[in-house]
């Protein structure tokens, strides 16, 4: 009862939320303006690396919990308690987050603009809380109910929530909370669309997109005597003065730039086609940002829950939304929030279909 009455408000809301956004749309606007950025100050180093500090940080973390209790983390979360389970994705949550701020750390100590990134600043924090709301209103009703639908052909198996529904405790949920809410958001977000989107956004710009942005090299040519005045001062004698108010100016022809006062040299030049050409190309690089890293992010985003049986599909149409929205902004602030809203939604969910007392 409790999950089709969640479903219906979710639908109306997405529903209700995507007319108001459309109809405040210019005719040709796209949902969400692309906005410029500077390039990225991390690669392929960087993701390798934060990976690799993510699989060492949770062998250490499971060594430690394993010698300082009795739990084994091999077992599978189906034969811990709720409070051995509980003990286990905590761990992993602050491995995860630890992960993040070292890496943040390291691209820091090259990158002063940081902070803006990751959706800091002050000109830019209110409206990326807006758009990470909005963005959940609009996608919270389609995820939910191709979830829901996809679930009642194919159960969807997470081990942790087996464990909850048999045994509920306010001490799993907390920590069932704090994992959803909190540390999936930042960690995955900075992970698949800060890292590996927007490395990937970069580096096709850079091979593709940039290069259009250089103009042709200008060759300078020498500076030669103009025809005319070369022509007078030939048929002068050897030896005589020549002021410059002997020889007449030069005529501009008509078809050239600023031939209407080509004497005067403090009239600015007119902008001809390759400048235009410039400046459009510049505009567009702005905009014309790649789309398959979206969906190569969103793709990996989809395969790391594999496990949690049709899972997979409705988080694939989420990460999807996820990565327009970072396509957009590049900023990590208002996909955190689209995520953070999604995975609490689905807890208090989670809460009222179990009923904790």
């Amino acid at each position: 009862m409790f999950e089709l009455l969640f479903l219906i408000v979710m639908l109306l809301l997405s529903a209700v939320t995507a007319v108001v956004v459309r109809r405040r749309r210019k005719p040709g606007q796209p949902w969400l303006q692309v906005e410029p950025r500077p390039p990225a100050t991390w690669g392929l180093l960087d993701v390798t690396r934060t990976l690799l500090l993510f699989v060492l940080f949770q062998i250490v973390a499971l060594q430690v919990l394993q010698s300082a209790t009795s739990i084994n983390p091999a077992a599978g979360f189906e034969n811990m308690s709720s409070f051995q389970g509980g003990l286990v994705m905590g761990s992993d949550a602050i491995v995860k987050l630890t992960v993040v701020v070292v890496s943040l750390g390291i691209i820091a100590l090259r990158d002063r603009q940081l902070y803006r990134r990751l959706g800091l600043a002050g000109d830019t924090f209110v409206r990326d809380l807006k758009i990470g709301g909005v963005a959940f209103l609009i996608l919270a009703g389609p995820v939910y109910t191709i979830q829901g639908l996809l679930t009642q052909m194919f159960p969807s198996e997470h081990p942790l929530m087996t464990v909850f529904e048999r045994e509920p405790s306010w001490w799993l949920f907390g920590v069932l909370s704090f994992v959803a809410v909190i540390a999936a958001p930042i960690a995955e977000e900075f992970m698949f669309r800060m890292l590996i989107q927007g490395w990937l956004e970069d580096l096709t710009r850079r091979l593709h997109g940039f290069q259009s942005l250089s103009p042709e090299p200008i060759e300078s040519e020498p500076v030669e005597s103009q025809p005319v005045a070369a022509e007078q001062t030939a048929s002068m004698p050897r030896g005589e003065q020549v002021f410059a108010d002997d020889i007449p100016p030069v005529q501009a022809d008509a078809d050239e730039p600023n031939a209407e006062d080509g004497s005067n040299p403090y009239v600015a030049p007119q902008a001809t086609e390759q400048d235009a050409e410039i400046v459009q190309a510049v505009e567009v690089a702005h905009t014309n940002v790649p789309r398959w890293p979206l969906f190569l992010s969103a793709a990996l985003f989809a395969i790391l829950h594999a496990s949690h049986g049709p899972d997979p599909i409705p988080l694939f149409i989420l990460a999807v939304g996820l990565g327009y929205v970072y396509r957009a902004t590049h900023r990590l602030l208002p996909c955190v929030i689209l995520h953070l809203l999604l995975n609490a939604s689905s807890m208090a969910m989670l809460w009222l279909s179990v009923g904790v007392n």
